[in-house]
């Protein structure tokens, strides 16, 4: 009889085993559904085309560092995302610093240190070179660090109808991309890289709709307007040392990996912290991340690992491990629909694996009613939930313009007199210092909700005792991490409103 029990708990302990390793070791996906034609070099980076018909390769080398391919490699190969043919590849190019893919898909760019270049998708032909310069569309371009260029790129992104890239001192740089043409440039870094010793390169990611660009150097993560660099908010919690910024494909939430194996991700809307988790080992680099088309799956890449990796960020635990690779994963991607993850690394291969957590389907426009709209608006304000505001915003985002009337209806903002606010802008230049200060009193008690027209203000006033009034008007805004729910509402609102009619850009007067 004691022989029956002590066998009876010992099948209990292991069924119990069981159960924790499985808990402990997801899912592997070993197997990949589709090899593509082989690379033959390192590749940088892989995005896919807006339609999700071509997948694009930029080339990294033929080893683990830069600088390693040779000026005849193709800067970049297209294969077919289906079958995984190649179709074609630039006419050289060597080595590529980075790729992205234009907003309508018929270009997508590559960048040497010296300049980013443009290609055709139909035919990868070179279309033009946006190089550093310091004459733009208007004239010189003030306010560069140091005498002559001097100057070398070090990170860049489409945003809408420009490119911005990011420069070596600490710079961003914005193009017109379909006519070529310079457009303006200002310092974004508080301290250029080229004056410290041991640092790592800047680093950046755009939100076009919103007409932002964040950039981070080591530590110092900061969101700031496209147009004129004026810092809009300081991103807490970064990793150590920065070496990736992106977004979600809807770009509500903002993604960041580093030299210390952690992710970190904040809102879009106003750069408050939702979360930031140990996804790799102590010393393990991420320099490469992509997120799934829903923004509930991560993938990166890093120095160290041979396996992929599938991270649910909310659970902040690996749902999967891909299967494992004859050398290091350097690039990553999500297919388009949100089935397949894409990995390659320095066995020159591109391998797709499905996902063994296939997608949840988002509700489409048409089955968004009003008490789903009410309720995320009332969710907008969660001031202690981060990620319940991020999945109301994207859910407006999918109901589209028509809840714009709701929102002016629903949200407890204050109703602006804009023929009072536009005056106010104006005596802020007043000659009389009563009128100058009576008009500061009276914008300083608007809060979140006359941000927008102090920043437009601030980008067209050439007054340097105007522009100093209205930055310290923006700086006496709480920041993301002190604001109440009612100013966290009026926040992600305005944001929304600027997500769904995104405005032209336009770069300011005697920029």
């Amino acid at each position: 009889m004691l022989v029956i029990r002590h066998r009876v708990w010992f099948l209990f302990l292991v069924v119990l085993a069981g159960f924790a390793l499985a808990d402990e070791h997801p899912p592997r996906g070993d197997r990949a559904d589709l090899e593509f034609d082989r690379l033959g070099v390192r590749p940088v980076d892989l995005v896919y085309s807006p339609d999700g018909r071509w997948l694009i390769g930029g080339h990294g080398g033929t080893g683990v560092h830069r600088g390693e391919a040779p000026a005849g490699e193709p800067a970049a190969r297209i294969w077919d995302a289906r079958t995984g043919r190649l179709l074609r590849n630039t006419d050289g190019g060597g080595q590529t610093l980075g790729l992205d893919v234009s907003p309508d898909g018929s270009r997508f760019a590559t960048a040497t240190a010296s300049s980013v270049r443009l290609w055709s998708t139909a035919d990868c032909s070179l279309v033009t070179e946006l190089r550093l310069q310091a004459e733009a569309r208007d004239g010189p371009i003030r306010g560069l660090r140091g005498e002559g260029l001097g100057r070398s790129i070090r990170d860049f992104a489409f945003a809408g109808d420009v490119l911005a890239a990011i420069s070596s001192h600490g710079e961003i740089w914005v193009w017109d991309w379909r006519g070529g043409e310079a457009l303006t440039a200002f310092n974004v870094l508080s301290v250029s890289p080229q004056a410290t010793r041991g640092v790592r390169v800047p680093v950046m990611t755009t939100l076009p709709e919103l007409g932002r660009v964040v950039v981070a150097l080591n530590t110092e993560l900061e969101m700031r307007d496209l147009r004129t660099g004026e810092r809009i908010a300081m991103l807490e919690g970064a990793p150590t040392t920065v070496r990736v910024l992106t977004t979600t494909p809807d770009r509500t939430v903002i993604l960041a990996g580093g030299h210390d194996g952690r992710v970190t991700a904040w809102e879009a809307t106003t750069g408050r912290l939702i979360t930031s988790f140990q996804a790799a080992s102590q010393g393990e680099i991420i320099f490469r991340l992509a997120a799934s088309p829903d923004g509930r799956l991560i993938v990166w890449g890093d120095a160290r690992s041979t396996r992929g990796q599938v991270w649910d960020m909310r659970l902040q635990r690996i749902t999967q491990r891909l299967g494992e690779t004859e050398g290091r994963v350097y690039a990553v991607a999500f297919s388009p629909d949100g089935r397949h993850v894409l990995t390659s690394g320095t066995d020159f291969m591109i391998s797709r694996f499905p996902l063994e957590a296939l997608p949840v389907e988002p509700e489409p426009p048409e089955a968004i009613n009003d008490a789903m709209i009410r309720r995320a608006i009332a969710d907008l304000g969660a001031a202690d939930d981060p990620w319940r505001a991020v999945d109301a915003t994207r859910l407006l985002l999918r109901a589209g313009e028509r809840i714009l009337e709701e929102l002016d209806r629903a949200v407890p903002s204050p109703r602006l007199d804009m023929r009072r606010v536009e005056q106010a802008l104006v005596e802020l230049d007043d000659p009389a210092f009563e009128i100058r200060d009576a008009a500061y009193r009276y914008l300083s008690t608007l809060g979140p909700a006359v941000e927008r027209h102090l920043r437009q203000a601030l980008a067209n006033s050439e007054s340097v005792e105007v522009q100093a009034s209205l930055r310290d008007l923006l700086e006496s805004l709480p920041s993301p991490e002190r604001q109440t729910a009612e100013a966290l509402l009026a926040r992600r609102v305005e944001a929304l409103r600027q997500m769904l009619q995104p405005a032209a850009f336009e770069v300011p007067p005697g920029e």
